[in-house]
């Protein structure tokens, strides 16, 4: 073996391509992340962090969790509609919710956090104003010094006519 493309989430984010830095493996050529630079895919909060950071611009959006459980209920009954509700985790592209009416993003944020609907990866959950628009996927290989742009993508994120159906992820 001479290259390996890591394509799922979960073991870029769980630190494979560190993995295969140890000299038993530094001669395959791994194409993916390393777990520190898979955090902006694995924890919407970070990605949130890192865009703010950076001045890159972004959703306005607060993060919460069990422990302030109460003031995301009232963050919500405050919130702007829609209101996305987002897993801070992976969730296999299912962790999102647009939520229409502050009843349904006070249901999907109590499923997330004491339901542990989508597991560990609900631990946190990132609310985010709405951003309506076309979103855009852009792909980038880099060795650190050099970089090639790969083709872009669009994400056709809701299901059915017009974007009436669940987000598809």
């Amino acid at each position: 073996i001479d290259m390996v493309v890591v394509g799922p989430e979960d073991p870029l984010v769980l630190g494979i391509y560190d993995f295969y830095q140890q000299e038993s493996l530094a001669h395959i050529h791994l194409i993916g992340p390393s777990k520190e630079g898979a955090q902006l895919e694995g924890s919407k909060g970070f990605a949130k962090k890192f865009m703010q950071n950076l001045q890159i611009p972004t959703a306005a959006y607060r993060e919460f969790s069990a422990s302030d459980f109460e003031e995301g209920l009232a963050y919500i009954q405050r919130h702007t509609l829609p209101v996305v509700l987002k897993a801070d985790g992976l969730a296999a592209g299912k962790g999102v919710v647009i939520a229409a009416t502050h009843t349904e993003a006070a249901a999907a944020f109590t499923e997330m956090i004491m339901g542990r609907k989508f597991g560990n990866a609900g631990d946190k959950v990132v609310i985010e104003e709405f951003l309506s628009g076309i979103e855009l996927s852009m792909f980038v290989l880099s060795d650190g010094d050099n970089y090639v742009i790969l083709p872009e993508a669009k994400d056709y994120k809701r299901i059915g006519h017009a974007d009436t159906g669940l987000n598809t992820g």
